[in-house]
């Protein structure tokens, strides 16, 4: 039966028409009975899901068929995979072999096969008879003729992934059979040489792997039974260091950047399950990177997927099983993993809650006695990465009220990585507190319309009329709390807004946007230019990596226009570390989009408007520091002979204030933001800004500047290349025009006043050598 959460998730995606059909156990349970043959409807209960949105759902079911236990699946394709659902069907139609075939509901797209024909395990079609079985063991331990009898039971089955076997002959177990999907089974093969690899035979015809059995009991079933000891968990510390501590011979690496990548990945699926959380998820990424690349970075031999189930203790000594991960990665991301599934036992009700700190003490402190260098602290950020590849359990394994479940875990993950952060109360009702009172600012008799543009309940009203995307994504949804994020007098605000929506008393729903104010009224050009962008090449999921945020809708009344809030690091705040140096290209690409998109606009800006900044507050510079003036003079005079040397280049769309902070970087995606200058102009103009406040960051960042500085010639150099119209004399001019631009600004704000003669000493020495200035080097 359906529950409120399953009903809500199935339909967001309508893109998988037989979702509901396939989640649904009874349904699906009538199904099978009528097409395969003695099915007990009672026993048919699934056992975990497998979703990509849009595309696919896969639900793994246990049953009994004859008495006997029965392993199947049922799956489910969207519109979009059509192709994939036609080659199913071909291949169903054209099937030979033994045992219950599989069953097609075409006008859902819909397939139920049983573990003999999955499409991935082909070799699996050898265990539907007994005779095929032999077969099977006979080409896989050619030089074992006393194992070739033995029966194979199944221990775990992830349809179209992985199938474990137990091989059993008279004596006993003599080994573990392993099937898996070809690009598995390639990555385990290309490992590398270990002795924990030793198997008794392999087929890269069979895509299937005989390993050695181990005689005991995992940690995982002793825990599940209480019987587990101190000294249990103590071996199995011991056994994982000693591992750690091994020479490093292998091929494959598991590295944290990685499982960042698998977690943003995940973040995207969740958004359709519990779109909050895939947010939250989402705004930890950047903190989990920033304390992993400030941590020591240490490599060794891991076992890659370390948790209770894959030790195996027996009365003396404890074995480590299953390395189809081991590859060569951080230490702490094994005791991480190891710690993050034990709390996942207690979440799902098989080991007692106030077991796990004992557990967990009593690992740590037999893995510290051990050579291997590591520190409470460094772990951290490891066991929020585990416990995130976590979070999507409770969906997976149907629990009840698996929202509730799911956002219980990210709490936790926030409370140990965001010491700050605190979970929003719930109320009993289900639904949260009202939105809160408006953010107080100073009086601005220019922008009346902030009173009720600060105001959650008058938003509330005006963002259900004017924006019909929310409404159609969110449903009925309220204001929840207003943020100004920046506020200047007489011109401008930026206002972000949280929208909570309760579509149903089992999840909520959140999201962000921003709008934008103007004084002078709507500013419908940059709504426009927002909008062109987003339908020509750069919406949220272009294939590039190159974004700017959707646009969301217009409020006249109150001269705002709205915007979808992005997730992302500014790229001011990544570009101090060696790291971020990769950036630099990506950044040159996004600005080659940009230009050549060249969105169309009546808007121009001309070096003329260049001088007329300069000419004016330069003098005024001058005169605040007269001991600065005959230099400040000069580059005034510098900068009107740059513009006069130009060359002639056609115009195109310039974002005219293309600076780091204009920049987001969301794992392998860049958000171009902040476009409300958008013109016509010289391309150099955006290459030259975004150089100028490279070198002026770096003047300001007297520790940082050589990263700064080398940041700055990455980028050029590949903007040169990328561009071979652009004249590199021209970069050179615009760069310093920025830079004189810059000293006006250093001026102006009191943070940076003091650094006004660096400034301009750096200016006069770029714009006179051309070259970096003496100070950066």
């Amino acid at each position: 039966m359906l529950s409120d959460a399953d009903r809500e998730f199935i339909r967001r995606d309508p893109q998988i028409p037989g979702l509901s059909f396939a989640l649904d156990e009874r349904s699906i349970a009538d199904w099978i009975s009528e097409n395969w043959d003695d099915i007990d409807r009672q026993s048919v209960t699934s056992t975990f899901i497998r979703y990509k949105p849009g595309r696919s759902c896969l639900v793994s079911f246990r049953a009994e068929q004859h008495g006997l236990p029965l392993s199947f699946a049922v799956k489910c394709f969207g519109h979009s995979a059509v192709e994939k659902w036609k080659r199913l069907q071909t291949h169903v139609k054209h099937r030979r072999g033994q045992g219950q075939p599989p069953i097609i509901h075409p006008s859902m797209s819909v397939i139920a096969f049983q573990r003999h024909d999955d499409p991935q395990l082909r070799s699996l079609r050898r265990l539907a008879y007994r005779h095929g079985e032999r077969k099977l063991l006979r080409e896989l331990l050619p030089d074992s003729p006393e194992h070739w009898p033995a029966r194979i039971t199944e221990l775990r089955y992830n349809p179209e992934r992985r199938f474990v076997g137990k091989l059993t002959a008279k004596l006993g177990p003599v080994g573990v059979l392993k099937c898996y999907s070809k690009p598995r089974f390639d990555a385990v093969m290309r490992t590398g040489d270990h002795r924990s690899l030793h198997t008794l035979g392999a087929s890269t015809q069979h895509h299937a792997i005989v390993w050695p059995w181990v005689e005991g009991h995992t940690l995982g079933d002793l825990l599940r039974s209480g019987t587990a000891t101190e000294m249990d968990i103590e071996r199995t510390a011991v056994v994982l260091a000693r591992l750690h501590a091994e020479p490093s011979t292998l091929y494959r690496t598991n590295t944290s950047h990685g499982q960042l990548n698998r977690i943003r990945s995940l973040a995207h699926n969740l958004n359709h399950l519990v779109p909050e959380l895939s947010a939250r998820m989402c705004s930890l990424l950047p903190v989990l990177e920033r304390q992993l690349t400030s941590q020591p970075e240490r490599t060794s031999m891991i076992h890659g997927d370390f948790h209770a189930d894959q030790v195996v203790l027996s009365d003396d000594h404890a074995t480590l099983i299953d390395f189809d991960n081991l590859s060569i990665g951080c230490p702490h991301s094994d005791v991480a993993s190891w710690i993050a599934h034990l709390e996942w036992l207690a979440v799902a009700g098989e080991l007692e809650p106030n077991s796990v700190d004992r557990c967990i003490k009593a690992f740590v402190s037999a893995y510290r006695e051990s050579p291997i260098d590591t520190h409470p602290a460094e772990i951290t950020p490891h066991l929020a990465i585990a416990r995130l590849l976590l979070i999507d359990r409770p969906f997976r394994l149907r629990l009840p009220n698996w929202p509730q479940k799911m956002l219980h875990l990210i709490d936790r993950i926030e409370r140990d990585v965001l010491p700050s952060t605190r979970a929003p109360r719930i109320r009993p009702d289900g639904g949260l507190s009202k939105g809160r009172s408006p953010q107080p600012i100073s009086p601005d008799p220019a922008m009346p319309m902030l009173s009720e543009a600060l105001d959650p309940r008058s938003m509330t009203e005006y963002l259900r009329t004017s924006s019909p995307a929310l409404s159609d994504e969110l449903g009925n949804f309220d204001v929840e709390s207003v943020r100004v994020v920046k506020h200047k007098p007489g011109r401008r605000c930026l206002i972000e807004y949280a929208l909570r929506s309760s579509v149903s008393s089992t999840i909520a729903r959140r999201r962000s946007l921003l709008g934008k104010v103007r004084a002078k009224g709507l500013d419908k050009h940059s709504y426009s230019i927002q909008q062109a962008l987003w339908n020509t090449g750069f919406d949220d999921l272009a294939s590039d990596g190159i974004s700017v945020p959707r646009t969301l809708g217009t409020i006249p009344d109150l001269h705002m226009w709205l915007q979808e809030k992005v997730p992302g690091q500014v790229v001011t705040e990544l570009v101090g570390r060696v790291e971020g140096l990769s950036l630099a290209p990506r950044i040159a690409e996004a600005l080659q989009k940009l230009h050549e998109t060249n969105v169309p606009t009546s808007r121009c800006w001309s070096f003329d408007d260049e001088l007329a900044i300069l000419t004016k507050s330069l003098p005024v510079v001058a005169e605040k520091h007269p001991s600065l003036s005959g230099t400040v003079y000069e580059i005034l005079e510098g900068c009107h002979d740059a513009v006069a040397n130009m060359s002639d280049h056609p115009a195109c769309g310039i974002h005219r204030d293309f600076h780091p902070d204009q920049i987001l970087v969301d794992g392998d995606r860049l958000w171009l933001v902040d476009l409300d200058l958008y013109s016509q102009g010289h391309p150099a103009i955006d290459i030259g800004n975004f150089c100028g406040h490279m070198l002026e960051s770096a003047v300001r960042n007297e520790h940082g500047c050589s990263i700064l500085n080398d940041f700055e010639e990455i980028f050029r150099q590949d903007v040169v290349m990328r561009m071979p119209t652009l004249n590199t004399d021209d970069i050179h001019h615009c760069t310093t025009l920025t830079l004189a631009r810059l000293i006006i600004l250093s001026s102006q704000y009191p943070t940076r006043r003091a650094y006004t003669p660096r400034i301009v000493t750096a200016t006069h020495q770029f714009q006179r050598s051309r070259t970096t200035p003496s100070c950066l080097r």
